[in-house]
């Protein structure tokens, strides 16, 4: 069946704008919706994280520098006695005993070794490399790149979701305008049935009660003009709201929806794992297993090198340069079960989480079939609705060739019309009804 869906002329109002067309409105929305902005704001953000996440398996490199001025000389100094026990000790061993006893202290008074400077010059730099570390990186950034992934996903159903306001907007609005003017013709036809009927009752042709009841039938025309008119203002604003052009009630829109390939249900079911929603379950669950193997890899010790290297200047006694190559480790032996508390938190997380896909796969499941009972009720509607429309047409010229020919009233002729008016909403609406659950079924697929 040809899925291009167009609709009949409609009696619309006279614009000097074009009218607007589905890919313009959904390019407009898009470009004001802001949803749309934060959801691509937080696929940039994390893109970031994720470049972060990379940069944790290179060397770090730490630059320090010291210049200051000392608030009392760097002096070195023997101090007084500090010599005494060795003198005492070679004394002894000697047989004349303590010596300090006949001499003194050695030295007998503090003295200066080295009389250091003021000022003070210090530069160091280290270079650290993470060795076992690299187990929780490569964790950290494969969990960084469901994130990226997760939050693609996350605009990408943002974006979705206002293709297919947007999209459903335009149908609702379509539709509306049709049963305006199904509502307008069966006016006109009981406005003239009401003339009859009152000229009728003038000349005594006709009760009372039966004029009342046509001018009950047409104010209740009337009102359900009005509920049609009132409800595509509403829909009118809402698409107006999403395209930048709030409170215009009147916009002109062009009268065909895009065409989309029909399927059999096996096919939409056998798409439910590219669902939007299911990906993004499947992202969250693979983030929650490397959750799990990141808190059991935060058991194995920190080993990193490191290089380091440092020059002074203000102090001779100390040498101006000089280095460090080695090997960092870092062992936290007892924690008091933290870790193994944070790989069971992880275990039940990840369990959580694999669970919630499943769920999700069978709601989406179930949403297909739902989509698919609704697509295929739809499309018996439309052959009943396509031979309704074919007879009320050939009865509405049928009737217009028989008023030409003053063979009937021109009542008959307007019955027709408002039948055929009739028949063309239900054969518009049935056909909306095939569209949007079309539609469901490719958003259900991501494939929008």
């Amino acid at each position: 069946m040809k899925r291009l869906l167009v609709l009949l002329t409609l009696a619309v109002p006279l614009t000097a704008e074009p009218p607007l067309s589905l890919d313009q409105a959904v390019n407009l929305a898009l470009r004001e919706s802001k949803g749309a902005q934060l959801a691509r704001l937080r696929t940039e953000e994390a893109g970031v994280d994720l470049k972060a996440a990379k940069s944790q398996r290179y060397p770090r490199l730490n630059v320090m520098g010291i210049a200051g001025v000392y608030l009392s000389p760097f002096d070195v100094y023997l101090r007084r006695g500090t010599l005494s026990p060795f003198v005492d000790a070679l004394g002894t061993q000697a047989g004349l005993g303590a010596l300090t006893q006949q001499i003194g202290p050695v030295p007998s008074q503090d003295f200066l070794l080295y009389r250091g400077g003021r000022e003070q010059y210090i530069g160091s730099a280290v270079l650290l490399q993470p060795l076992t570390q690299q187990f929780r990186i490569g964790s950290g950034v494969a969990a960084s790149k469901k994130n990226a992934e997760g939050a693609s996903l996350a605009e990408n159903q943002v974006i979705q979701q206002v293709k297919r306001g947007v999209e459903e907007l335009f149908a609702g609005i379509l539709l509306e305008t049709r049963r305006e003017a199904w509502h307008r013709a069966k006016r006109e036809l009981q406005q003239a049935q009401l003339r009859d009927a009152e000229h009728a009752q003038q000349v005594g042709e006709m009760l009372d009660d039966a004029v009342l009841g046509l001018q009950a039938e047409l104010a209740q025309t009337e009102t359900d003009l009005m509920r049609s008119e009132q409800q595509r203002a509403r829909l009118s604003l809402q698409l107006g709201d999403l395209i930048g052009r709030p409170g215009d009630e009147r916009i002109a829109l062009a009268e065909t929806l895009p065409h989309r390939q029909e399927h059999p249900l096996s096919y939409w079911i056998s798409k439910a794992p590219q669902n939007l929603e299911h990906r993004s379950a499947a992202t969250v669950a693979e983030r929650a297993r490397l959750g799990v193997r990141a808190a059991r890899q935060a058991e194995i010790p920190d080993v990193s090198a490191f290089v380091s290297g440092f020059v002074q200047d203000g102090q001779q006694i100390l040498p101006a340069n000089g280095g460090m190559v080695g090997v960092l480790v870092n062992w936290e032996v007892f924690d008091g079960g933290q870790k193994r508390a944070d790989v069971s938190r992880g275990i039940v997380r990840r369990r959580q989480a694999e669970l919630a896909q499943e769920k999700t796969r069978e709601d989406v499941v179930r949403q297909m079939r739902l989509a698919y009972q609704d697509y295929q009720h739809a499309t018996e509607l439309i052959g009943l609705a396509e031979k309704a429309e074919a007879y009320r047409r050939r009865a509405a010229e049928l009737a217009r060739q028989s008023v030409e020919n003053q063979l009937s009233l021109p009542s008959k002729a307007l019955a027709a019309e408002a039948d055929l008016r009739k028949a063309e909403a239900d054969l518009v609406g049935a056909r909306l009804q095939q569209h949007l659950a079309l539609l469901q079924l490719y958003a259900l697929t991501g494939e929008l």
